[in-house]
């Protein structure tokens, strides 16, 4: 959701849909561009330093007790995500020109979330996944489940702080954050040691206090050289919905593998998926930041946007195929030093994986030029069908066939996404 949000900045430039002419201020280029830069930097490096502390945790703590922390912080961060409501997007489109409204749209944003997310905790007791991990949690002690409302509460504001820093043009923020929450977790591995699982949520949580705390800048109140233009509730509520319904539909699905494979397989299996998904994670960073990129530079009409996204396309499929041949050489050959008791699990999983997450760029690169264009509505059409089919799929598979199932599941969403894709853009060259 950070990364994306990045889209709905440079069109807070562009303007919305239909509602303001497809140009791009010439001024904003290089902020735009060096800013989705350092987002990208930051998700490598957040990603490489995850790489790092999980292959730290596996050798101090048991696989059982990384899978079944691992599943919390998946369902910290889809509490956060869901607990949002938006209003990250409202932020990133509106806080530019919010004038003398820019503290009470900074303060709404912030509070409402941390608000929300306690609720969603509970909520997820009515989820029989979700009631099993916190029955499972509350086995590790009464800290547990009340480290699990503090990390989400965190994390909820935390992503609240990346959106006014972007908005900002201050995406350096949101790596200095990132980096050095990362930093502390790995400080904290040895010390924590010997709680086990509640150890590493106690990490976590730590982690996304410090986020907050290096996130007090957003308070400051700059100095805008926009013009303040009147911020109408009807419109910045369509706005905002319609972009989190969009970033639940999109981010969901690998929010809930980890809770569904430590609920319904074992904790184990769960860490060695860990593993195995953190080098995938890392590459799905690669489409969104080039699109956002790609975004910020476009000039000129449509038919040339068009031809310049279909140049860029084809050298992402090229790019995302090398870069997962090489990941999972890359993985066959370090997992047993790094994994010794689940290297096997994570090269069978790998290849699903790294398979799905290619097709995954063309997907996503869609999304974004339909978010571009104003085509909300299919844009909708699109999440849907592919989170459906992402949580559908390895629902009814998992049972049977294990975390392969799931993934299984998961390839073929990203291939109904594709295809959905192309629907859409023969639909558009025959209106053109």
């Amino acid at each position: 959701m950070r990364v994306e949000s990045t889209l709905n900045s440079a069109r807070s430039v562009r303007g919305i849909g239909q509602h303001a002419p497809a140009q791009v201020v010439p001024s904003r280029v290089s902020p735009l561009a060096t800013n989705s830069a350092l987002l990208f930097t930051s998700a490598v490096a957040g990603a490489g330093l995850g790489v790092l502390f999980w292959t730290l945790a596996a050798r101090l703590y048991d696989l059982a007790s990384v899978g079944l922390a691992g599943a919390a912080v998946s369902a910290a961060t889809l509490v956060a995500t869901f607990s949002n409501l938006g209003l990250s997007a409202v932020v990133v489109r509106y806080l530019p020109t919010a004038g003398s409204r820019d503290f009470r749209l900074r303060l709404t944003a912030t509070v409402v979330p941390g608000l929300i997310a306690p609720a969603m905790v509970a909520g997820l007791a009515m989820w029989p996944a979700g009631q099993a991990l916190l029955g499972d949690l509350g086995k590790q002690g009464e800290a547990a489940p009340a480290l699990l409302v503090g990390m989400s509460m965190a994390m909820a504001i935390a992503f609240v702080q990346d959106s006014i820093f972007i908005a900002r043009q201050k995406a350096g923020q949101v790596m200095l954050r990132s980096v050095a929450a990362s930093m502390a977790r790995l400080a904290l591995l040895a010390p924590f040691a010997r709680w086990g699982a509640v150890g590493l949520l106690g990490i976590f949580t730590i982690g996304a206090l410090i986020m907050l705390a290096l996130g007090a800048p957003a308070w400051n109140r700059p100095r805008s050289s926009l013009a303040a233009q009147p911020l109408a509730a009807n419109e910045m509520a369509a706005y905002g919905l319609t972009n989190y319904f969009g970033g639940l539909l999109a981010q969901a699905p690998p929010m809930l593998y980890p809770i569904l494979i430590a609920t319904h397989v074992s904790h184990a299996a769960a860490g060695a998926f860990n593993f195995a998904w953190m080098p995938v994670a890392l590459l799905m960073t690669l489409p969104p930041s080039i699109a956002n990129v790609y975004l910020a530079q476009l000039v000129g009409p449509a038919g040339a946007s068009t031809r310049r996204l279909d140049h860029t396309l084809r050298a992402i499929v090229v790019v995302m195929a090398v870069l997962a041949t090489v990941i999972y050489a890359g993985m066959a050959l370090i997992a047993p030093i790094w994994l010794p008791s689940g290297s096997d699990h994570v090269r069978a999983y790998l290849p699903l994986l790294l398979l799905g997450v290619v097709l995954f760029a063309l997907v996503r690169m869609q999304a974004m030029l339909l978010a571009w264009r104003g085509q909300l509505r299919a844009l909708l059409t699109l999440n849907a069908l592919v989170a459906l089919v992402a949580i559908g799929l390895p629902v009814l598979l998992l049972p049977r066939w294990g975390v392969i199932g799931l993934e299984v599941g998961w390839l073929l969403s990203q291939i109904a996404g594709v295809g959905a894709a192309m629907s859409f853009r023969r639909r558009d060259s025959r209106e053109t």
